[in-house]
C-alpha cells in the first residue's frame, strides 16, 4: 500500500491535493457497487442520495441529532444547545474509518466551551459519536477503536482559532479508527459524526454554520469525500443558520448620590517628551458624605499611564483610581500622566465616569492610596512591542524568506530599548534653574553570534525632543558583541543651552536577525514538537548622565542605571511549517506526504520531516504525516498547539 501511494503521489506532486487527517488516496474504487443510498431531504426540500454532510441546527426535536435535520433554528440568550453534524449516502459495506472537519462560526454570537483533554478525546467538545456519549441509538454510532486525539497531538476544540467574529470560531475534530468494528457505512447508511455544544451569546443577529476541510476516509485512510475544498471525491456539504434572540435590556440603575466629575488635559507635554497630563476632578455634591468613591478614566493608546495621587491601577487604556471617602463639597483632584507613544499626533478623547458604594451621613473621613512610583533609573529592553508593557521575553521565528514583520518576530524581532525614571535636577554649577535632564546614554550588547546576529539603530526622537543635536557614531563592534550610546550638544543654531528630555523614553531599536542557514541545517534542528534554542540579549554597563555629564538622581555611582534589563529571545520553527514560511497548509501536507512510507537508507528519507517523536524514529510514517495535518491552519501568531505561544522564561532569580 505504502509503494502504491508514494507513486500516486509522486504523479500528482504540485496540487493542493491534501485534506486534513487524510494520509492517502483511493488507488483504484473500480469493481464496487455504490448502490445502496439513503433517502433524505435537505433544507430545499429535495430529495439527496449521494454522500454528503449537514449540519443539524436543532438535535431535541424528532428522534434526536440528524433524524431529522433542521437546517434553521432561532437561541436565545445563554442557551445551552447542540449542533450535530450529520453524514448521508454512505457505501454500504464500506465503512468510514477516518472523519475530521471544521465547523466556523461566529464566535462574538456562539460559544463552544472548551472541555479538559483526556484519553483519546471521544467525549470532548466537539463530542465524537462515540464513547461513552453516542447518539441515533444503538448500532448507529461510529463504532469502537476511534481516536479524536491524534494519539495526544491535536484533541478536539471548540474554537481552535484565536480570532473573533464571523466565520473565525472554528470547532476543530479530527478522528480515526484502525482496528473498529465500524457501524457506519458498514451496517448503517447514515448517521450522526458529532455533536458541537454551543452556548448562546448575547446580541440580535444571524450566525451562518459552515463545515470547512470537511473529510470523510475509508478504513485505509483513503479518501470518501471532502467539501471546502474538495480534493479527489467532491462531497456536497450544507449549512446551519443559526438566529439569535437578543437578551432583555439592562436596567440603569440611579446613582447613589450627585456626584461631578469634570477633566481637563495639558495639550502641550508638560515634560519634555511626550507626556499628557489628564486632570481629573471629582466633587460630592450630594448631601450626605459618601464612604468611598472610584474615578474610572479612559485613555487614549499610550505605552504606560501612572498617577501621582490617587492609586490608579491601569488595564489596558484604562485607569480605575480608588478615590476613597469624600465630605459634603469636598473636592479630589487626580493627575494622571499619560506617557503616548508619538508625539505631535496626540489628540484628547477621554471619557470619565464614576461610581459609589453606599452613601452614610456624617462620615467625614478622607483616605489616600498614593501609588508607588519608582525613583531609580532603569534601562530596559521591551522585546514584544506589540503587547503594552516591558516584555522580557519573546519568540523569533525562523522563515526561509528572512526578515518579514519584525514586529511580531517573523524572520527576526524588535525589540524597543527604554529608558525609564530619568529625572534630572538642576545642576549648582550653574545660574539657572532648569534641570538640564539627558544629555547621553550608553551599553554594551552581548549576544551568541553563532545563533543571531544584532544591528542596533539609536532612536534619537526622544533625546533630541529638547532641541539639542544627537551624534551615536561612536559604536564599537566586535564578533559577540557591540557598544553604543549617544551624546548631545546644543543646537548652534539656537540661543543658550537646549535642555534633555526627562522620564521616559525610546532610546534605540535592536533587531535580531537568526543565522538561519546555519541553523536549519544543524543535526536534529527541525520544525517538530518543543523546538528552539535560547539566544539571552545582555546588556551590561547601562549608564545615562545629564547634559552636563552629571549624575541624574536614582543612577548608582559612574551613573549606571539601577536596572540594565536583558531580553531572553527563543529561537524556534513553527511546530510542523516544512517549507518555514509561518504557516502549516497543504504545501507541508504535501511536502511530507510524498515522502511518506521512506525510511533511513533510502534517498526519499530526510531527517527534515521526521517529526514525531521528536528525537526521530528513522521512517516517516502515519505519526509524521498527522503531526503537520493536525497543525493546518496554524501560523506563528496563532500557532497550534498554542504552547508554542509562550517564549521560554528568564531563569528564575534573573529580572
Amino acid at each position: 500500500m505504502k509503494r502504491s501511494l508514494l507513486l500516486t503521489l509522486a504523479a500528482i506532486a504540485g496540487t493542493a491535493i491534501l485534506a486534513v487527517a487524510l494520509v492517502g488516496f483511493r488507488i483504484s474504487q473500480g469493481g464496487l457497487d455504490y448502490t445502496a443510498y439513503a433517502h433524505i431531504w435537505d433544507y430545499d426540500g429535495d430529495t439527496l442520495t449521494d454522500l454528503h454532510m449537514e449540519i443539524d441546527m436543532d438535535i431535541t426535536n424528532g428522534n434526536g441529532p440528524c433524524d431529522p435535520v433542521d437546517w434553521e433554528a432561532s437561541h436565545g440568550y445563554n442557551d445551552n444547545y447542540g449542533v450535530a453534524v450529520c453524514v448521508y449516502g454512505l457505501y454500504i459495506g464500506f465503512p468510514i474509518g477516518t472523519v475530521a472537519f471544521d465547523v466556523l462560526y461566529d464566535d462574538t454570537l456562539n460559544l463552544a466551551p472548551e472541555v479538559a483533554d483526556s484519553g483519546v478525546g471521544l467525549d470532548d467538545n466537539p463530542d465524537a459519536n462515540a464513547g461513552a456519549t453516542t447518539f441515533n441509538g444503538a448500532g448507529r454510532d461510529l463504532g469502537d477503536g476511534w481516536d479524536c486525539s491524534s494519539g495526544g497531538l491535536a484533541f478536539p476544540m471548540g474554537d481552535k482559532n484565536p480570532a473573533t467574529g464571523p466565520g473565525n470560531g472554528r470547532a476543530f475534530l479530527s478522528c480515526s479508527s484502525l482496528t473498529g468494528p465500524f457501524r457506519l457505512g458498514d451496517n448503517e447508511d447514515w448517521g450522526t459524526i458529532a455533536v458541537i455544544n454551543f452556548q448562546a451569546l448575547g446580541t440580535a443577529a444571524t450566525d451562518v454554520m459552515t463545515l470547512s476541510w470537511a473529510v470523510l476516509g475509508y478504513t485505509d485512510a483513503s479518501e470518501m469525500g471532502t467539501c471546502n475544498p474538495s480534493v479527489l471525491v467532491p462531497m456536497p456539504c450544507e449549512v446551519g443558520i443559526d438566529h439569535k434572540i437578543p437578551p432583555p435590556p439592562t436596567p440603569t440603575p440611579p446613582p447613589a448620590t450627585d456626584l461631578s466629575v469634570t477633566l481637563t488635559d495639558a495639550p502641550d507635554p508638560v515634560v519634555v517628551g511626550s507626556d499628557v497630563v489628564y486632570t481629573a476632578t471629582v466633587t460630592n455634591k450630594g448631601p450626605n458624605d459618601v464612604t468611598a468613591a472610584n474615578l474610572v478614566v479612559t485613555l487614549p493608546p499610550a505605552k504606560v499611564y501612572v498617577s501621582d495621587d490617587c492609586g490608579c491601577e491601569v488595564a489596558g487604556g484604562v485607569v480605575t483610581c480608588a478615590i476613597g471617602a469624600l465630605a459634603v463639597d469636598e473636592q479630589k483632584v487626580c493627575n494622571i500622566t499619560a506617557n503616548a507613544t508619538t508625539i505631535g499626533t496626540h489628540t484628547t478623547t477621554a471619557v470619565v465616569s464614576h461610581e459609589l458604594v453606599e452613601s452614610t451621613p456624617a462620615d467625614n473621613s478622607d483616605s489616600e492610596d498614593t501609588a508607588e512610583v519608582s525613583s531609580g533609573v532603569r534601562m530596559e529592553k521591551d522585546a514584544n512591542v506589540l503587547v503594552e508593557g516591558v516584555q522580557t521575553a519573546a519568540n523569533l521565528w525562523i522563515m526561509k524568506s528572512g526578515c518579514v514583520v519584525p514586529e511580531e518576530g517573523k524572520g527576526c524581532l524588535l525589540i524597543e530599548k527604554w529608558v525609564f525614571n530619568a529625572v534630572d535636577i538642576d545642576s549648582p554649577n550653574d545660574s539657572d534653574e532648569d534641570p538640564e535632564g539627558v544629555g547621553a546614554w550608553e551599553e554594551q550588547i552581548k549576544y551568541p553570534h553563532k545563533i543571531v546576529d544584532v544591528i542596533a539603530s539609536p532612536d534619537n526622537a526622544w533625546l533630541e525632543s529638547g532641541g539639542r543635536i544627537a551624534n551615536c557614531t561612536m559604536t564599537i563592534m566586535t564578533e559577540n558583541w557591540i557598544l553604543t550610546g549617544c551624546v548631545t550638544k546644543d543646537d548652534p543654531a539656537e540661543p543658550g543651552m537646549q535642555l534633555g528630555p526627562n522620564g521616559d523614553g525610546l532610546i534605540e531599536t535592536i533587531l535580531v536577525v537568526p543565522d538561519t542557514n546555519d541553523l536549519i541545517y544543524r543535526d536534529g534542528f527541525r520544525p517538530t514538537k518543543m523546538n528552539g534554542v535560547i539566544a539571552d540579549i545582555i546588556d551590561e554597563n547601562c549608564e545615562v548622565t545629564d547634559t552636563l555629564a552629571e549624575e541624574i538622581p536614582g543612577t548608582l555611582p559612574g551613573g549606571l542605571t539601577q536596572t540594565c534589563g536583558d531580553a531572553f529571545i527563543t529561537v524556534r520553527m513553527l511546530e510542523g511549517d516544512l517549507d518555514l514560511d509561518c504557516d502549516v497548509d497543504v504545501l507541508d501536507d504535501q511536502a511530507i506526504a510524498f515522502r511518506y512510507g521512506s525510511f533511513f537508507g533510502l534517498q526519499l528519507y530526510d531527517q527534515w520531516f521526521d517529526l514525531e517523536p521528536k528525537y526521530t524514529d528513522f521512517d516517516i510514517d502515519i505519526k509524521d504525516l498527522q503531526f503537520v495535518f493536525g497543525r493546518n491552519y496554524s501560523t506563528c501568531q496563532a500557532p497550534i498547539p498554542d504552547d508554542q505561544a509562550k517564549p521560554v522564561p528568564p531563569p528564575q532569580g534573573l529580572p
